[in-house]
């Protein structure tokens, strides 16, 4: 069966059928694609079979409906992957320890099962076989053989070969006798301090200790003469004449592993727990070689290249094994091993002590140092209690940050988390980050708009500027021209500012605007430049019209010069500039008709409608005869007008024709 993260059954409800026969002492292992292979004991063969399910839940084909056939007589066996995607079994035959690796589809990739240990029915791994891959190169098996009372390592490498308790071999330097206690070598150099298995001709003897040139406390010495060879045997020996219960190996990321096992304590009939580090190179350590785990009830071992825990079950103080059934204190009977936590900094020599995020608009980067004993890192979001939401996964066993996307600039986020995630899919967690704000992100463009009425330009800033009004949040703009400033704004929570012409813009010229954002933290963006032109207005073209009109008038005798004159003409021009130009030096000339005389005092203007203040300037020119009004500045949609008044002879007959015109500058 397959069950999800959410606790879902993908496989359905009754999961997938794995084999037609009985079996038990199931094992799995991953295949590191979603799938798992599987190993069980066959109750009809009392062998052992494995077979292969992928993540869809199928069944391989090539392993058949009942598993393949392993080895027809393994009493114990043990199952591990070996970190490419294939399975190791590793069992029992007749004594002998051996190995087999499958594919997916159930191709053998060892021609034949390879022999990693045992001889003669003495070794190995009569009961508790446990197998791990070590994360680096190879597979590791730890077992218990009641023959011989020894606790034995083997390291399989990944072409089959057995890279640890190689033999080694001395001569004897005298005859022995059998059942002899003591045998004498030339030299016991090379081989392990724990011997373990001495092989004299065919016969295997058990000893247990040694110095430079001879084996002490052996058992079962053959009759052998001067000169025969003394031969070490099997894999690596963690510990001899003991009695020991389900071994358990986690990998250290380095090639090494840790041992940790129950031992049966003939003094006090309680069992004890015990640890051991065996590194890459089959050196063992904590203790000569093991280390006794019970003096404190939260016990824990640090090897410098993991962090792992002990946990096992306590009886009463003063309970012995003859006691009545009694409930045991709170101490678990099995033992939890977990990931070295990634230790936050910067990553470099100068790395801080708490954890370091870097942190852009919409991304936050959170560094680690690698404990480099994980094949995987996963950033979580912490919640109330120990609810978490899972952001996001790195697949990098060398990443030394991890990077979450998809965040809002100048926004508050908090109670992240970095885990650390081993072979065995254990993980431990880092201390949570600190809260942190995103960058505010500056302006993507700067636009400027010139209000013509108000005389100012106004820069502003496109974008998305969230929680601008936040904390200590503020966008600063710096208008500069080619070598002066003329504008500064110092921080303020808007995305736009308004500057007057009179700061010393010219429209139509470009201007240098850089922007630096501040987040509700105080923290500043990286400052951007713009280049921003101030627009100019459109020149537009003046369409002047004149209108005139003409009404007969009473003029008093003594406003003319001669008389009769007693009737009198007035004149009046308008002139409206329907255009979008101005005219500059706008003249409106009218020559006086022929025959005609002015009334010097009836000359006037209207004010000019839209500046009274560029007034309407008149004149009268005596040798021309001629009425002129002028402004400096006709500008668009403005009107003004001139009047006067002219005198005709009295009895003068006929037509009285007038006409006025306008001049200007562009």
């Amino acid at each position: 069966q397959y069950i999800a993260p959410d606790g879902s059954l993908p496989w359905g409800a009754n999961g997938v059928l794995v084999m037609n026969a009985q079996g038990s002492n199931f094992h799995l292992a991953a295949d590191g694609a979603g799938g798992v292979y599987m190993s069980w004991g066959d109750h009809a063969l009392n062998g052992t079979n494995i077979t292969h399910v992928s993540a869809a839940g199928t069944v391989d084909p090539g392993f058949g409906a009942s598993g393949i056939a392993v080895s027809p007589a393994g009493a114990s066996y043990a199952l591990s992957g070996d970190g490419s995607g294939n399975a190791v079994v590793v069992y029992n035959e007749n004594g002998n320890l051996f190995a087999k690796k499958y594919g997916p589809h159930g191709a053998p990739l060892w021609p034949d099962a390879v022999a990693v240990g045992g001889n003669n029915g003495v070794c190995c791994g009569e009961r508790f076989l446990t197998a791990s891959y070590n994360g680096a190169d190879g597979v590791m098996v730890v077992g218990f053989d009641g023959v011989s009372g020894q606790l034995f390592m083997q390291k399989i490498g990944a072409d089959g070969s057995a890279a640890w308790g190689a033999a080694h071999t001395a001569h004897l330097t005298g005859d022995i006798t059998p059942g002899a206690a003591t045998i004498s070598v030339d030299s016991t150099i090379g081989f392990a301090d724990t011997v373990g298995i001495v092989k004299i001709g065919t016969s295997l003897v058990q000893c247990t200790s040694k110095t430079d040139t001879e084996f002490a406390g052996c058992t079962g010495a053959p009759a052998a003469a001067t000169g025969d060879a003394a031969t070490q045997q099997g894999p690596l020996v963690i510990e001899s004449g003991i009695y020991a219960f389900e071994p358990q190996l986690i990998p250290d990321g380095h090639g090494g592993v840790i041992a940790v096992y129950a031992v049966y304590n003939f003094a006090t009939g309680f069992m004890d727990t015990h640890i051991a580090y065996v590194n890459e190179t089959g050196v063992l350590s904590f203790g000569s070689p093991i280390e006794l785990v019970t003096a404190s009830e939260n016990s824990s071992i640090a090897t410098g290249v993991s962090i792992f825990a002990v946990a096992w079950q306590k009886d009463p103080p003063g309970r012995t094994p003859f006691d009545p059934p009694n409930p045991q204190t709170q101490y678990l009977q099995t033992f939890g091993i977990f990931a070295a936590a990634p230790v936050a900094s910067h990553g470099s020599p100068s790395a801080k002590s708490f954890a370091y995020v870097e942190a852009g608009t919409t991304t936050a980067t959170y560094h680690f140092t690698n404990p480099h004993n994980a094949n995987s890192f996963k950033l979580y979001e912490e919640g109330m209690g120990f609810d978490q939401r899972l952001i996001t996964t790195l697949n990098d066993p060398n990443a030394t940050a991890i990077v979450e996307t998809g965040l809002t600039p100048n926004t508050m986020y908090y109670r992240r988390v970095v885990t650390a995630v081993v072979f065995n899919g254990s993980s431990s967690f880092a201390p949570p980050y600190p809260a942190f704000s995103t960058l505010l992100n500056a302006p993507d463009s700067i636009a400027a708009v010139y209000d013509a009425a108000g005389k100012t330009v106004t820069f502003s800033g496109a974008g998305v500027f969230p929680n601008l009004k936040d904390g200590a949040s503020g966008l600063h703009f710096v208008v500069k021209s080619a070598d002066k400033t003329v504008y500064d704004s110092g921080f303020i929570q808007t995305s736009s500012i308004v500057v007057p012409l009179a700061a010393g813009l010219e429209l139509g010229e470009n201007y240098a605007v850089s922007v630096t954002a501040r987040n509700r933290s105080g923290e500043l963006s990286p400052v951007k430049d713009y280049s921003v032109v101030v627009p100019a207005p459109a020149i537009g073209k003046a369409k002047i019209k004149l209108t005139k009109t003409a009404e007969r008038v009473s003029v008093a005798l003594e406003a003319v010069s001669s008389a009769p004159k007693t009737k009198g003409i007035k004149y009046t021009i308008t002139a409206v500039n329907s255009g979008d130009g101005s005219a500059k030096s706008f003249r409106i000339t009218d020559p006086l008709p022929a025959g005609t005389e002015i009334v010097a005092t009836s000359i006037s203007s209207g004010p000019n409608s839209k500046d009274p203040d560029d007034a309407v300037t008149t004149a009268y020119d005596t040798l021309s005869r001629t009425v002129s009004a002028a402004v400096t500045q006709f500008e668009a949609g403005e009107t003004f007008s001139v009047s006067f008044i002219v005198v005709t002879p009295s009895g003068a007959a006929g037509k009285i024709k007038n006409k006025a015109s306008g001049s200007w500058e562009e």
